[in-house]
This record gives C-alpha cells, sequence and structure tokens, in this order.
C-alpha cells in the first residue's frame, strides 16, 4: 500500500527563497506542497481545511530570525493537528536552542546553503514526522563545539539509551517507560552522563538540553 504523500505548507517572507524550496520539493513523490504564504499569513493558512502535515519556514538572516521562530513554533505547537516543523535558515546562532527550548515535538533544522538537493528537505521532513529530532551538524557546531565529544565514549550502554531518549524531549517518567525502568535509575543515569559529559549544575547551562545537543551533534557526524 502506497503512503499518501505529506502535505507541506512552506512559509517565508523572503518569496525568492520560499518559492525556491516549494520548487524543490514539488517533484517530490512522497510531498505535496498545499501552498506557499508569508509569515502573517500563516495563521490564517493553519486554520484552513484540511491542516496540513508538516511547516516547512524559511528564515531571514539577521534580527528578524528569533522572533518569526518563536511565533511560529507557538502557532505549531498550539495548533489542535499534530504538526511537523521544518526550519530552513541561513543561520544556526542561537535558533536552534529557541527551537529545542519552545518548538514543537517533532523538529527539523537545515542551514540553507547546505540544502543541496531535494532529498535532504525531503529526509528532514519524513525524520520530523516521525518524532526523530534533525538538525544540522554546523547548526549544533555553534553551540556545542565541532566534532564529538569525548564524554560519549564513556558512556556505559544503558546511559546511552537513557541519552538517546531523553534527546527527544522525554520527562524521566517517559524515559523509564520507554526503557522499563524506574525513575530512579533514570535519574541516576542522568546523573552520570552529566558528570561524563563535563555539565556542572552550576545553572549556567540547562543540562538536559545541552546533552541532548551533543548527543545529537554526534549523531550526525559522517560515520567512518
Amino acid at each position: 500500500m502506497v503512503e499518501p504523500a505529506m502535505e507541506v505548507l512552506v512559509a517565508g517572507d523572503v518569496s525568492l527563497t520560499r518559492e525556491g524550496i516549494a520548487c524543490l520539493l514539488s517533484g517530490q513523490p512522497e510531498v505535496t506542497v498545499r501552498r506557499t504564504c508569508t509569515v502573517d499569513e500563516l495563521p490564517a493558512q493553519l486554520d484552513a481545511d484540511p491542516s496540513p502535515d508538516a511547516v516547512v519556514l524559511c528564515l531571514p538572516a539577521g534580527t528578524d530570525a528569533g522572533p518569526q521562530l518563536g511565533e511560529v513554533s507557538r502557532l505549531v505547537r498550539e495548533d489542535p493537528e499534530p504538526l511537523s516543523l521544518v526550519v530552513v535558515s541561513p543561520s544556526g546562532d542561537g535558533l536552534v536552542r529557541t527551537l529545542l527550548e519552545s518548538g514543537p515535538e517533532n523538529v527539523a533544522y537545515l542551514i540553507d546553503g547546505n540544502v543541496d538537493d531535494p532529498r535532504t528537505l525531503v529526509r528532514a521532513l519524513e525524520d520530523a514526522n516521525t518524532g526523530v529530532v534533525s538538525l544540522d551538524s554546523s547548526a549544533v557546531d555553534v553551540l556545542v563545539g565541532r566534532g564529538g565529544h569525548p564524554g560519549l565514549a564513556e558512556l556505559t550502554r544503558r546511559e546511552y539509551d537513557v541519552l538517546s531518549e531523553l534527546s527527544r524531549g522525554l520527562s524521566n517518567k517517559g524515559i523509564a517507560d520507554r526503557l522499563s525502568i524506574t525513575v530512579k535509575a533514570v535519574e541516576g543515569h542522568i546523573t552520570q552522563i552529566f558528570r561524563k559529559l563535563d555539565l556542572p549544575p552550576d545553572g549556567s547551562t540547562d543540562r538536559r538540553l545541552t546533552a541532548a545537543l551533543i548527543f545529537l551533534n554526534e549523531r550526525s557526524q559522517p560515520q567512518g
């Protein structure tokens, strides 16, 4: 049985970028571009029937990017229908953290200069649609540094599994249920993860988010 094409809405205020992304996606059998719109037009488009499966947000360079991402993340998160959000931006400075802290659960983030073929966009949409957080590695590098974190090699198999579930945004109870262990065991594993990743409890960073970014960055590195 052939899966129905994913219904996508492409939003952005720079028409060349917005229409270019829509054009890249239009020839892909897994995707149907329903329409394109500006960010201001997005609320009305999301209210239209039927609702799309995903929004591709094309962010501009400069100071407008942060507020636009925050507003669109809120719209997608609060929509009564489950939606995925794929963000395409010239830069990842601070925006990945904003997306993961305030966005919906099903997200992907791409640097537009790295979108060199339609399949990159399709894979990001498919990942987000299935709940796999997909982040451009060069965007994550800005936050956690380039290359793999040495502390990851110190994790036990169970600690790695816990970190994998934590990176999906699950609570300690959610992780415990997924791995069929106790909440107390999860808490112990997370304590060890923070220690091995050198994330002290000094309040300077969100340790759960930083640990998740380290994991996602490692997963995105090319495998030799």
